[in-house]
């Protein structure tokens, strides 16, 4: 290090005492005046993850990512793909435990019209059905034949059902359950003027194959309010009506009238079959009802 005279400024060898220009008396240099120069401080260096840590942990994540998709996957098929029955289900669920089936068809306001029932036809007992639910309570009369259709048949519609849905302790069918012959009934209320309802009964076949559902109705008899007339195929010209099916609801339609079937049950030893029918040239609509031992 050199060393320069702190009076004239002249620099010194290093060992001088004095200073050779003015005689000025050099301070020794000890050694700890000597600055320390500390030595710096080794940052660690960070390690990088190895090639196995990255495989593993792209690994897990392709994993959850699939679960989740193959999950979402099953809850959409769920929901939006049904395949309909080959056979009747084996077993049945009361209505009363089953409220998604029975909410499809929720009461409307009763009709006010003043509507008077036609005179019944004689009645004769019906022949005993097998039935998974006792019969608490007197069956209806009138059913058991049917190609003998009235319009007391469907009063279970206007006293219970109408207002009240379907009954508690009914058992829900499936759409396979209903295929052969049964009574219907389709009610049009206040929808030609000068006209407070229109009733019509007769017979109905209901069919099921791998191409869709047909339902084929047979009209026996017309009520306008309280005037009653015979009434028939050529005279209504219905045509069968064809359409699809699932589990749960019926649609069908003979080109300008389309039907609308669905739920299904039965009750104390009959079958019923609630539904809707659409006139799409005049806008009519109204109720259909079946009904069989």
């Amino acid at each position: 290090m050199a060393i320069y005279c702190p009076n004239c400024g002249k620099r010194l060898p290093d060992d001088a005492g004095f200073c050779d220009n003015c005689g000025t008396k050099i301070p020794s240099m000890k050694p700890q005046d000597t600055p320390q120069v500390s030595a710096p401080a080794k940052i660690p260096e960070k390690k990088k993850p190895s090639v196995l840590l990255k495989v593993l942990k792209w690994f897990v994540i392709l994993n959850v990512v699939g679960g989740i998709g193959i999950a979402l996957i099953g809850v959409l098929e769920s929901v939006f793909h049904r395949t309909p029955p080959a056979d009747p289900p084996s077993q049945q669920t009361p209505a009363s435990q089953n409220s998604s089936a029975v909410s499809t068809h929720t009461a409307r306001p009763k009709d006010t019209g003043n509507a008077t029932p036609a005179p019944a036809a004689p009645e004769t007992p019906a022949p005993e059905s097998a039935a998974e639910t006792p019969v608490t309570q007197d069956i209806p009369q009138g059913l058991g034949d049917i190609t003998n259709v009235w319009f007391d048949d469907f009063l279970f519609y206007e006293n219970d059902v109408y207002d009240n849905g379907i009954p508690k302790g009914a058992v829900l069918r499936e759409a396979g359950y209903i295929s052969g012959e049964w009574k219907y009934c389709i009610t049009f209320n206040r929808t030609i003027a000068g006209e407070e309802r229109i009733d019509e009964i007769g017979t109905a076949e209901v069919a099921f194959s791998e191409q869709g559902a047909q339902l084929i109705l047979h009209p026996q008899y017309i009520r306008f309010g309280s005037d009653v007339s015979p009434e028939n195929e050529a005279e209504v010209g219905y045509e069968p009506f064809v359409g699809t099916w699932d589990p749960e609801y019926i649609d069908v339609s003979d080109g300008n009238t389309a039907i609308g079937l669905g739920p299904y049950y039965t009750y104390e030893g009959r079958d019923y079959v609630l539904g809707n029918i659409v006139v799409r040239d005049n806008g009519m609509f109204g109720d259909v009802l079946l009904v069989r031992p």
